[in-house]
């Protein structure tokens, strides 16, 4: 009150037309806006918005109706209202929506505005973003190009976005009607291929499939001067280059004529055309041979004809046949698979058929099998599960047969290694199974070795305390050391030879197959008597089970020489010695059937520790330590030619000889 109070005087104290005038100056604004209504009546209006963006609710020549009104309420600008809008058929189907970091610049006049500075555009599904951007609403167009920023360089060069496809350019211009544009020093990327053009045509095309009446849509690339590789870098270090290429994204590139160019320099590798399928998706189809083929015995033909099924995203499989004029054939299967941080491999399965003509214009037909597959696991993939290996089997010489590279008719050694491995956690013992395969190509033997089991257990005590306070409490007893292990094996083996008739005829197969087991189980202990002295006792069993057996005998009696000699010093001192100079001819007879071989044997063995230590006082010896350590040890078997266990045999016949030789 003390700052107002001197105003208020001075203002009774002026002239009354001063007064008047003051006070009218201070209620004028008040009787100004007190003459409009707080509300808007309906017959109130409002002049045409000015359109200031490219959404299509403010086209340039849409008006509003003298006589409508805004009412207030859900109603509001911009609400439900604006369906009586006259919309221009040049209008946009969908709103654009732009931004900028540095600045837009509105230009009424001519309908187009200037985005600078990590400038975007969005129209639907495609994305443009570049350093400086104008878009025409007129022509309904944009244009892009890299920005200059305070330093002089050029940068944020325009990147173009639209259901997959993507790629980058110097320059670029955009119709959004036509859905065509114009991109300068583009750079393309299909999955691993880089395509490069100094000038290229973005077209998009709609064709309707008369099957189902929908509308496809595709996106076409045409480039001239453009450059077809694999390298990432800026500038290509190869590639091949042509003057025309088309690139359907997702599905195809074509080029032209063209040639192989390296570090920039064109060599002199000419290819009238090119095809490099780019898909993504898993598609199958046929796969055409590179090339014909003619043998004098086989005629011309056609190798490695192949069709691809995408059977999910962990398997596929591809059937092969190759076919000649004259009857040789091959046809075969390959399956891979692959599952990532869990494993990988592949199955191939192969047979051929070969005419083959002698001298005498005698042909014949020789069928050849070939069987590989591989499996690798990845590491960590299980804890405690590991299987993987390789298999290459072949019958008739496949490879040298089919092929005629130095490879294939060089290599004639073959082998095979697979194997499982399981552990059990929290258990003491182990499984492990494997298959083993040799194979000489070149003298036609051939090992398999299936099946090959082993199951073993770790030492196991038996008998020791099983809660660990009483193991601390108490003394450790004698039988607390009593160790067992245990082991169990079977295998299986056959050998003949790499020929489909031989090595599959039934006489031969169960002639050169050999089975067996054999089970192993061993316990021992320390014990110590008396402090110092160690027993140490252990028993071992081993049982081998044979499903076959050999029975040896002689058919004619063994020719012995006697010799006899003389002492010269003594005439009734005569001594003679026999000599078995052959046993005959040997009769091997193959016995089927299970028979069983029990072995055992027992030992024990008692050592101790002496030693004495003498000290010396005087001298740079100081003392000397003698050390004994005695071992008492004794080894028990059964008697294997006698009783249960007679299962050795010794050939003896005493031969009469009347006459000294």
């Amino acid at each position: 009150m003390q700052i107002y109070k001197p105003l208020i005087i001075q203002y009774f104290t002026l002239d009354v037309k001063v007064q008047c005038c003051l006070l009218l100056f201070w209620l004028a604004p008040i009787l100004l806006f007190a003459q409009f209504p707080t509300q808007i009546s309906p017959k109130d209006t409002i002049n045409p918005p000015t359109r200031d963006s490219l959404d299509p609710r403010f086209p340039t020549d849409a008006t509003f109706p003298i006589n409508d009104s805004i009412p207030f309420g859900n109603n509001t600008f911009g609400g439900s209202n604006l369906d009586r809008v006259d919309i221009s058929p040049d209008a946009f189907d969908t709103p654009v929506d732009y931004s900028a970091k540095d600045s837009m610049i509105y230009d009424i006049a001519n309908e187009k505005i200037y985005l600078y500075g990590q400038a975007e555009v969005k129209y639907e599904s495609m994305s443009l973003k570049a350093g400086y951007i104008v878009l025409d609403w007129s022509t309904n167009e944009v244009m892009a190009e890299g920005f200059i920023d305070s330093t002089g360089r050029i940068g944020q060069f325009p990147a173009f976005k639209d259901e997959g496809q993507d790629f980058t350019s110097k320059k670029m211009r955009y119709n959004f009607d036509t859905q065509k544009g114009i991109i300068y020093e583009v750079t393309t990327t299909q999955q691993n291929l880089y395509v490069l053009g100094a000038k290229s045509k973005f077209v998009r095309t709609e064709s309707t499939l008369p099957e189902t009446d929908s509308t496809v849509t595709q996106d076409v690339i045409y480039s001239e001067d453009a450059i077809f590789t694999t390298c990432n870098h800026a500038t290509p270090h190869f590639g091949i280059r042509s003057k025309k290429q088309k690139v359907i994204p997702g599905k195809l590139i074509i080029v032209g004529p063209s040639r192989i160019e390296i570090a920039g320099v064109p060599t002199p590798l000419y290819l009238p055309f090119g095809f490099f399928p780019t898909s993504e998706a898993n598609t199958g189809g046929l796969i055409f041979p590179r090339n014909y083929e003619y043998s004098d015995q086989w005629g011309f033909g056609l190798r490695d004809i192949q069709y691809y099924f995408p059977i999910n995203d962990y398997w596929d499989m591809t059937a092969r046949t190759s076919l000649y004029v004259k009857g040789t054939f091959d046809v075969g299967l390959g399956v891979n698979f692959r599952k990532r941080y869990k494993y990988n491999g592949n199955f191939n399965f192969s047979y051929a058929r070969q005419r083959t003509e002698a001298n005498d214009a005698t042909i014949t037909f020789d069928p050849s099998i070939a069987l590989r597959a591989s499996l690798n696991q990845a590491s960590g993939a299980h804890p405690t599960r590991r299987i993987g290996g390789s298999i290459n089997i072949q019958f008739n010489s496949y490879q040298s047969q089919n092929f005629n590279d130095a490879e294939s008719v060089l290599n004639q050694q073959f082998s095979s290694n697979f194997s499982l491995n399981q552990s059990f956690p929290g258990k003491p013992y182990t499984f492990s199974a494997a298959f083993t395969h040799s194979q000489n190509a070149r003298s036609g033997d051939m090992t398999i070795n299936f099946p090959n089991f082993n199951f073993q257990t770790q030492t196991i005590y038996p008998f020791k305390r099983r809660n660990k306070k009483d193991r601390k409490n108490l003394k450790e007893q004698w039988y607390e050391q009593i160790a067992f292990r245990y082991q169990n094996e079977f295998r299986a083996s056959i050998t003949g030879s790499d020929t489909l008739s031989q090595f599959f005829n039934s006489d031969n197969f169960q002639d050169n197959l050999r089975m067996g087991g054999q089970q192993r189980a061993t316990a021992n202990t320390s014990i110590k008597l008396f402090k110092f002295i160690s027993i140490t006792p252990s028993v071992n069993y081993t049982n081998k089970i044979n499903f076959q057996s050999q029975e040896r005998r002689f058919i004619d009696d063994p020719v012995v020489v006697v010799d006899t000699f003389f002492n010269e010093f003594d005439s009734l001192d005569i001594t003679t010695e026999r000599r078995f100079v052959s046993f005959g001819e040997v009769d091997i007879d193959t016995l089927r059937g299970i028979r069983s071989i029990h072995e055992l044997s027992a030992s024990i063995s008692l050592n101790t520790t002496l030693y004495r230590t003498l000290t010396l006082k005087k001298g740079w010896l100081r003392g000397i330590r003698h050390t004994v350590k005695p071992s008492i040890s004794m080894n028990w078997s059964p008697d294997y030619t006698s009783g249960r266990f007679d299962y050795e045999e010794s050939y003896f016949e005493q031969v009469a000889v009347d006459s000294f030789v």
